[in-house]
């Protein structure tokens, strides 16, 4: 699949709104709220993941919200996120190694994430790996073609539309952020290294572009808007090329599964879940916690609010994948509050903030946002 000329089309048949250049500052400020607002987002709401609502508003009763727990039954350290953040920084070490987006590129890493996670962090292997993404992974042809073992693992029901590619992918929304035609390129290539789903390229997208809209200077309300306008257009046309890449590669019974599932990717559903209802969403804690638009509608809600902790605190009180939940809207959120208005007590309690911190300054140093970082000092990692 041509995923340049796909993005292209897609922008073409847009109306794009066009923002006020921010400032130097203010950019930063928005960038370091959505990559640390995806990270704290991520490890707070560790706490609740798999619970049901009853169970995470009795666990969080004094909504003392903090990383630092008294117990804990999970395998991440205290003050640790889990695979949702590491995948997305394993996008952002992608990156600085090639300075573009090549989907084998991220295969091997998450091969070697899959088996080591991050060694001088002191992991032994990747945890809490979903189980598409694992699936997918174990496919023989993994790495030298990601895309076509992500489509053969979805072709079995072509009814897997999981939040693994979602969680990671805000990013996406901060590297080429100017050039939205590359945004949606670079989402397709990582979102599909794992995920052929519609729903899930469709989501990815929804989040990116609102992010980069959002780092053009666009309002909130219109970026979303916006937003969901390019992830409707990408839907359907990548629906129809994933049905036209269908008829030339699989058997008719797997053909026939996909136009039973087509009606799965009509635009409406996407669009009942983005009108930032939260009731439209609910529950979050049932069989279908892992859905990707239950995940997006979590984040495009959260957007309409002002303030972080209350909006993402409100989310992982409903329980179910409450990190991933968290992780996506405390990113969107966080892009739109900025870094200066993220719980800070949360911030210092991350376990491993100053190696994320150094991974970030590298990437602004790349867009030449570095100087801007030393003169302000926004951020200090003591």
């Amino acid at each position: 699949m041509d995923f340049q000329a796909l993005s292209e089309q897609v922008i073409s048949e847009v109306q794009i709104p066009v923002g006020f250049p921010l400032s130097p500052e203010i950019l930063i400020d928005k960038i370091y709220g959505t990559i640390f607002g995806n990270a704290i987002g991520d490890a707070l709401g560790l706490r609740t993941e798999f619970l049901t609502s009853s169970e995470a508003k009795r666990l969080w009763a004094d909504n003392n919200w903090t990383l630092i727990w008294p117990y804990t039954d999970r395998p991440f350290p205290i003050g640790d996120w889990t695979d949702d953040t590491d995948q997305m920084i394993l996008i952002l070490m992608s990156y600085l190694e090639e300075n573009t987006f090549n989907p084998t590129t991220f295969a091997k890493k998450l091969i070697y994430w899959k088996n080591h996670g991050f060694p001088e962090l002191g992991d032994s292997m990747g945890l809490g790996i979903g189980q598409t993404v694992f699936s997918v992974l174990n496919c023989r042809n993994f790495i030298n073609n990601p895309f076509e073992a992500a489509s053969l693992i979805w072709s079995g029901s072509c009814d897997l539309a999981a939040n693994g590619a979602l969680m990671r992918t805000s990013i996406l929304g901060i590297i080429n952020y100017t050039n939205l035609t590359q945004v949606i390129k670079q989402t397709l290539d990582i979102a599909t290294t794992t995920h052929a789903d519609p729903r899930c390229v469709a989501s990815c997208v929804a989040l990116t572009t609102t992010i980069s809209l959002m780092l053009q200077g666009v309002s909130d309300t219109r970026a979303a808007e916006a937003g969901f306008n390019i992830s409707q257009v990408l839907l359907t046309k990548y629906t129809e090329q994933l049905e036209s890449y269908f008829n030339e590669k699989y058997s008719e019974k797997q053909k026939a599964i996909f136009t039973k599932k087509k009606k799965c990717f009509d635009v409406n559903h996407l669009k009942r879940y983005t009108d930032g209802n939260f009731a439209h969403v609910m529950p979050l804690d049932q069989n279908d916690m892992g859905y990707t638009y239950k995940c997006l509608g979590c984040a495009f809600w959260a957007l309409t609010k002002d303030d972080w902790i209350q909006a993402i605190g409100e989310i992982i009180l409903k329980g179910g994948d409450a990190d991933t939940n968290a992780a996506v809207a405390g990113s969107l959120i966080g892009c739109k509050v900025g870094f200066s208005h993220l719980p800070m007590n949360l911030f210092n309690q991350l376990l491993y903030k100053d190696w994320l911190l150094a991974k970030v300054q590298e990437l602004l140093e790349r867009m030449g946002l570095a100087s801007s970082i030393k003169d302000e000092s926004k951020v200090d990692s003591s």
